[in-house]
């Protein structure tokens, strides 16, 4: 049996937790499903603060701070949403912190380039443009390529390992295996071409293939392309057209392709310059790649423009402004009929 004074200090004990446990206040400082900071109302300056996941012992590691209204902690790793934590007073439980855990959105495609449905037999290259970061782990294993009868096209792409991606891993560059779509090289002459003129395939992307964070696409994604006749031409730069904006303005400024153009190549190739100074601002590409269009950061000056472009602009079949894929690689490049240079004006 307990004894009267054991009792006392027991009822004692209890009501020094209950109170404890009853003052606590805290507030969380989260993003993205993660806690960065914990908030506690200051008590005595001279109180010891410790934060535990539940049914643990060992403090998770990070930095106090105190001011006249908060204790605050940042832990060294985010605590997670979903997850329950205590915090001790002086080695007393006198609280709990759960963050509820945000549904977010499975990661989907966002587009496929070329965005036509139309494509040389000569295609070379795809984009996909994801809207989260991608798992880069067999990822070829995803993709499967079906003609009209739903019959399997095997060897189309080319497996790049490591595949090539964007910085923040959210575009994927597809290559069509170029030993295949170059005339008379061995793969060609063994295997012919991917994808045949005259015909029309499919390009599914499974919905196994996961984001970083182990979250599955959403859906298979689908997309069909009719196969027109090889392009052979170089494309034409001196066909382009320029619609310029109106100065102290903040409107667009678009050039019109003659045909349809490779997504990467094009999108970063084209450069605005007034003078030697950089016109800095977003560009695009919409009508199916066959417009690009810039909006800059600041309004259009009165006054003369050059719009310097990259020799190394495609369209679908690979072909830059100076050869043909297809062409021997040792010939002498020609771009006497291809300015690399635009000129135009913005008036008021």
């Amino acid at each position: 049996m307990l004894k009267k004074g054991n009792i006392l200090c027991l009822l004692l004990l209890l009501m020094v937790f209950f109170h404890a446990k009853a003052q606590e206040k805290t507030d969380l400082v989260s993003f993205n499903n993660k806690i960065l900071e914990v908030r506690i109302i200051a008590k005595s300056g001279t109180d010891s603060l410790s934060i535990t996941k539940e049914n643990s012992l060992t403090p998770i590691l990070g930095s106090w701070t105190r001011s006249d209204l908060y204790d605050v902690f940042k832990p060294i790793i985010p605590l997670s949403a979903g997850k329950k934590y205590l915090i001790f007073r002086n080695g007393i439980n006198t609280d709990s912190i759960f963050l509820k855990r945000k549904k977010q959105a499975p990661p989907t495609v966002l587009a496929f380039y070329p965005s036509t449905d139309t494509v040389p037999e000569n295609l070379l290259k795809c984009y996909i443009r994801f809207s989260k970061p991608m798992r880069d782990h067999n990822i070829y294993e995803f993709f499967t390529v079906t003609d009209s009868n739903g019959k399997v096209v095997k060897d189309v792409f080319l497996p790049l390992q490591p595949a090539l991606w964007n910085q923040d891993q959210t575009v994927l560059t597809l290559w069509i295996d170029p030993g295949r779509v170059k005339r008379d090289l061995i793969r060609n002459r063994n295997l012919g071409t991917p994808l045949k003129a005259g015909k029309t395939y499919q390009i599914r992307i499974s919905s196994e293939w996961q984001a970083l964070n182990g979250e599955k696409l959403s859906y298979d994604f689908r997309k069909s392309f009719y196969i027109s006749a090889r392009d052979e031409k170089i494309p034409d730069s001196s066909q382009w057209q320029i619609k310029p904006p109106n100065s102290n303005t903040s409107k667009s400024l678009t050039v019109i392709f003659p045909e349809n153009m490779d997504y990467r190549t094009t999108l970063e190739g084209i450069k605005i310059y007034k003078g030697d100074q950089l016109i800095s601002g977003k560009p695009s590409l919409r009508s199916q790649e066959r417009q690009w269009v810039f909006i800059p950061d600041s309004e259009w000056q009165t006054g003369n423009y050059v719009i310097k472009i990259e020799p190394t602009i495609e369209d679908h079949a690979g072909n830059n402004l100076l050869r043909p894929f297809d062409n021997d690689l040792s010939a002498k490049p020609d771009n006497s009929s291809n300015p690399l240079k635009i000129r135009f004006s913005v008036r008021q």
